[in-house]
């Protein structure tokens, strides 16, 4: 019987695999070699190498990006709050081009990941690929670019700070420029909020109204479900893995809005799987907004809104305008704050990290009412300058990437 293959200290075999299994200053390493126990114990004792030198400062960048990532999704998991956009955002670059090493990332490897992301079509979840002809997607714009790039240099600072590499070779690359500002959003008065809800179509209104009486965000209220609602104490919860923050939170629900939830419930018990319509896999009897084919909705609320708007005659509504489906959370926030509730309170309700957040919302709806109350007099007109108008449209800075990339 063959003696028993006695292995190096600081490796170990599984599988018919060779791996690497030591501490060093307190550091666990583990680490796959390979399944050829020679090449195994040459990556081993290059491995130990490299924590040698690490003892004196020296560190380079030949480090594996899996490692680096997983650490430090290990660190944003416990110190970020939405540590699921970071990974979103570091997946990005691994459909661009999957790399072993940190050191396989530069400057050049950055700016190629820029020119293929900026044209890279985005289609609605759930689309299937034979309709994607007919449909016209959207391209990431240069801010969604930008905050991709930062936590990429975000995660590369934590690696130089842990000691895993060296250095950032992207520390100081430059963003994109963005040209345009951001889309300014108006609330609706509320005869404007009256009108829309008398012209929707009675599927529509339950949705209209959320939005408006609660702040809540496409995404939160079309995942809404009817175990998200405490129907005894009149209030709903956006769970915590459907809140853009990743924290639950609880809104108390207006009696209008109650008694339309409390109808589609109802209604909801009689719900069935329609032959030939409803995809398989697709029937919900729990989601509390569904489609003619009892499935969830999703994208295409935008369109409806901005025909019910039309009927309305509201201004704004269209592409590219100053009102969509998020101006309700801004209407929401700004008529709640003109009719004297409490700023923590708004806050609280929308989810928002910190008061000045809401306060920025608020701030930016109302600059723009005050100008047209002076300008609503006959004799008077009220028009902000450019440079006003360039601070007004600027959106606060609160992606979490952003905030981790200013931590580095």
């Amino acid at each position: 019987m063959p003696r028993k293959q006695k292995l190096p200290a600081g490796m170990w075999k599984r599988g018919g695999v060779y791996y690497a299994r030591f501490r060093k200053n307190g550091r666990y390493v583990r680490e796959r070699l390979s399944r050829s126990f020679d090449v195994a114990k040459e990556a081993l004792n290059a491995l130990r190498a490299r924590a040698d030198r690490a003892d004196f400062g020296i560190v380079d960048n030949d480090y594996k990006w899996d490692t680096l990532k997983k650490e430090f999704m290990r660190w944003a998991q416990q110190s970020i709050e939405r540590p699921g956009e970071l990974q979103r955002h570091l997946e990005q670059f691994e459909k661009y081009l999957k790399v072993n090493s940190i050191r396989q990332i530069d400057h050049e490897y950055v700016v190629g990941f820029r020119e293929w992301r900026l044209v890279q079509p985005i289609y609605p979840a759930g689309l299937k690929v034979e309709k994607r002809e007919n449909y016209k997607p959207k391209l990431p714009s240069p801010q969604t670019v930008n905050l991709e790039v930062a936590t990429l240099r975000a995660m590369l600072n934590r690696g130089v700070e842990w000691k895993r590499i060296g250095h950032n070779p992207i520390a100081k690359i430059a963003p994109l420029a963005i040209d345009e500002p951001r889309k300014q959003r108006r609330a609706l008065t509320v005869e404007e909020a009256g009108k829309l809800f008398s012209h929707a179509p009675a599927w529509f209104v339950p949705i209209l109204r959320l939005f408006a009486t609660t702040g809540m965000r496409h995404d939160e209220a079309v995942q809404l479900l009817f175990s998200d609602i405490d129907f005894e104490s009149r209030a709903l919860t956006v769970r915590a893995n459907v809140a853009k923050n990743g924290k639950a939170r609880d809104i108390p629900l207006d009696e209008q809005t109650y008694a339309l939830l409390l109808e589609l419930r109802e209604a909801a018990r009689d719900r069935r799987s329609i032959a030939g319509k409803t995809p398989p896999g697709r029937f919900s009897a729990n989601h509390v907004f569904v489609t003619a084919y009892n499935t969830p909705r999703k994208n295409n609320l935008l369109r409806a809104f901005y025909a019910v708007c039309k009927r309305a005659g509201i201004d704004g509504a269209e592409p590219g305008g100053s009102v969509d489906i998020h101006s309700l959370r801004v209407t929401f926030t700004t008529l709640a704050m003109e009719h004297g509730a409490s700023p923590k309170a708004v806050q609280s309700i929308l989810g928002h990290s910190t008061l000045a957040l809401t306060m920025k919302v608020y701030a930016r709806a109302t600059e723009k009412a005050k100008r047209d109350a002076i300008s609503a007099i006959p004799f008077a007109a009220a028009k902000a300058p450019e440079h006003v108008l360039a601070m007004v449209q600027k959106e606060p800075e609160t992606r979490t990437a952003s905030k981790v990339a200013a931590q580095g």
